[in-house]
């Protein structure tokens, strides 16, 4: 990976610990102005540059069931253990004018709803719009929707922009990008950070999960 994006691994720290772990940090510079999670606007696309899921799907097959094989079982391991990171889409999108993206890290709703907070909207999506891979939905056509929106580690981009320039975009983005809804003013239905999930005849869907909460189990042990 280093040597595919021009990285180096400079220094490190070594400590006796336990069990084996790795911390990594990055830090580099841009030419542009950066991409940031603060600039969604009312009216604005919501839209992701790939497949949503599928990371998730590869958690759940091999926690509930890790014997299983075939094509699917293959992918799905490999899309949680060797994610990849959407360089070429960030740069596409900077270029082309995008200013508001994040990548989706803790889940697509989760994370929908922290880039909606920092820019003081919320976000309405089509759930038929959100796209999981052909062969999430073949291992798990029951859990697909809910993977999709809270399955997290996809690294796929999350962005927001104008719905012309958004709709330009997604043919050289690549396969699995798509709109999958709009950024709204706040309301008293609709709350700063909000995200709802409709179904196609436009009514909201409870979601099960909202993926990854990093501060749950400290919160919990305080308790």
């Amino acid at each position: 990976i280093g040597d595919e994006y021009g990285m180096a691994i400079v220094g490190g720290d070594i400590v006796g610990a336990p069990v084996l772990f790795v911390t990594t940090a990055l830090v580099g510079v841009t030419q542009r102005e950066p991409l940031l999670r603060s600039n969604a606007r009312p009216g604005d696309s919501v839209a992701v540059t790939g497949y949503v899921g599928s990371s998730g799907g590869g958690l759940k097959l091999m926690l509930e069931s890790p014997e299983t094989a075939g094509e699917a079982a293959d992918f799905l391991r490999d899309a949680h253990r060797r994610p990849r990171p959407a360089i070429a889409q960030g740069q596409l999108l900077a270029k082309a004018g995008v200013t508001c993206a994040m990548d989706v890290s803790d889940g697509l709703a989760d994370d929908l709803g922290k880039l909606c907070a920092a820019s003081g909207v919320a976000a309405r999506l089509r759930a038929s719009s959100i796209p999981a891979h052909p062969l999430l939905r073949r291992q798990f056509p029951d859990d697909c929707l809910s993977l999709a929106l809270g399955g997290g580690e996809d690294y796929v981009l999350l962005f927001t922009g104008p719905a012309g320039l958004v709709d330009s975009l997604l043919s050289r983005l690549g396969e699995g990008s798509a709109v999958i809804g709009t950024v709204e003013a706040p309301t008293d239905r609709a709350t700063v950070g909000s995200v709802v999930v409709e179904d196609d005849s436009g009514s909201p869907i409870a979601l099960s999960g909202r993926g990854w909460d990093h501060f749950q189990r400290a919160a919990t042990e305080v308790e």
